[in-house]
């Protein structure tokens, strides 16, 4: 029996008389090392003189993205001129971060961070990114501000698309002496930096993807700096697009690496929140890759993703001024799938390629509502006493085509969607010569043959 677990201690009344109490909890012993905290008011002069230079590292692999607009931006700005801004900026010391992570036998986070003080960085933030660096961005000219702003005199000045240095010299001091909370945390090991920024963002609206992306897991960071890789893809896909700041670009590619993943069982393929979270977390604080992200897996993967991306990014029917629809990007990620794995590749007409994509998956989409209609109308001349609801019932949209296309999320409608959609589309594809195999030709024979030159086959 373990001694902290006694039900009563003696403890100490408001009078000082020593007594007998029982227990409410049930505590056990603290294993952790408390941080240090000191918060403070610092002025915008202090805050220059220290993070001005970039002495201040934002860490991609915990950090959200940079997201604030100039109009939001410009509010910020404009309060912390009128003294309202009460929300804090928070970092941490890099020196006792690299000696508390080795501490805590940590030697990865502790040559990560070595290798950040390297660069001159002697802070990490851990919340208020987006203050810090659009305040530092306006203060050094780099970014505008419309909006109103006090002056030290006590006047009001009104601005549109102005630099710092356009400000009246009043309202440059009034901005100055303004202040914010920083809160400077010392002895925060790296591993613990993301459960930090979550402690501080807690209530705060992080999205889920946002949260997976701060988890100390190999794929995090991966999954990030591929999605970086083909930034100009996802700004061409409906849905897409309009969310990147907010990281939807990574998890579109998570969402993609959990559907053609070899290894994993078709309910945990499915790119629900739950789903993802479970794949992200299968590598978090591993010393070892897990198999599930090693280069067997990721290798292919991205060869399927970059040949959908060539495929759409180099189609003319959907022009830079327009979107691919979402639907038609899933179903040509479909065909890439296959190609891939089948050693077929684009005939070299990426426009005729898209074309047969796209008209397959509107014809079964079609070619389904017909079906289900069907379907019905012979299930009510079988049962003519039957209510709709029940005919509904018996012909549910789940069985259909184009109930599945816009759930893309559940891997088993989506796996109904793609071996439809596959059947269909690659006779049509090799009828229409829009596809075709390599040469078989070795490369010996290719070298010998007189006819040999420099090819580049890009698949």
């Amino acid at each position: 029996m373990t001694k902290f677990k006694k039900t009563t201690v003696r403890r100490r009344t408001e009078k000082g008389v020593s007594q007998l109490v029982k227990r409410k909890g049930n505590p056990t012993p603290f294993k952790g090392k408390m941080y240090s905290r000191v918060p403070q008011l610092a002025t915008v002069a202090q805050l220059m003189r220290d993070y001005g230079n970039g002495e201040l590292y934002n860490d991609p692999d915990i950090q959200r993205r940079v997201v604030w607009l100039n109009i939001i931006s410009s509010k910020f700005l404009s309060d912390l001129s009128f003294g309202r801004v009460g929300s804090a900026v928070a970092v941490a010391d890099l020196a006792s971060a690299i000696r508390a992570s080795r501490e805590l036998n940590d030697p990865v986070g502790a040559t990560k961070l070595q290798s950040v003080v390297k660069q001159d960085y002697t802070d990490s933030c851990l919340d208020g990114q987006n203050r810090l660096l659009n305040l530092i961005n306006f203060m050094k000219n780099n970014l505008s501000f419309t909006g109103k702003m006090l002056g030290d005199d006590n006047m009001v000045y009104e601005y549109k698309d102005a630099r710092f240095k356009d400000l009246d010299p009043e309202v440059q001091r009034q901005l100055r002496n303004s202040t914010l909370v920083l809160v400077k945390y010392s002895g925060v090991p790296y591993a613990e930096h993301w459960e930090v920024f979550f402690s501080l963002n807690s209530g705060m609206p992080l999205n889920p993807q946002e949260k997976r992306n701060s988890y100390p897991t190999f794929i995090a960071g991966e999954l990030r700096h591929q999605a970086e890789q083909r930034a100009d893809f996802w700004k061409r896909i409906t849905g897409i697009e309009k969310k990147i700041s907010r990281m939807y670009d990574v998890e579109s590619l998570a969402a993609l690496l959990l559907h053609f993943h070899p290894d994993l069982a078709e309910p945990s393929r499915s790119y629900t929140q739950e789903c993802l979270n479970s794949f992200y977390e299968k590598g978090r604080n591993k010393s070892k890759i897990p198999a599930e992200y090693g280069p067997a897996v990721l290798s292919p993967f991205y060869d399927i993703v970059d040949m959908a991306k060539d495929i759409l990014m180099t189609q003319t029917i959907h022009t830079k001024s327009t979107l691919v629809p979402y639907k038609s990007y899933w179903a040509t990620m479909f065909a890439a799938g296959w190609m891939f794995n089948n050693n077929w590749t684009c005939a070299g007409n990426s426009t005729e390629l898209y074309k047969l994509i796209r008209e397959t998956d509107i014809t079964l989409e079609s070619a389904s509502r017909k079906e289900q209609e069907a379907d019905k109308a012979a299930y009510r001349s079988a049962h003519p006493t039957k209510a709709q609801s029940e005919v509904d019932e018996a012909c549910p949209d789940s069985n259909y085509y184009w109930k599945w296309i816009p759930r893309n999320q559940h891997a088993t409608l989506r796996n109904k969607r793609q071996k439809v959609f596959l059947a269909e589309f690659i006779p049509l594809a090799k009828k229409a010569q829009v596809i075709e195999q390599p040469s078989t030709t070795s490369a010996l024979a290719a070298y010998d043959s007189e006819e040999w030159e420099d090819e580049d086959f890009d698949a």
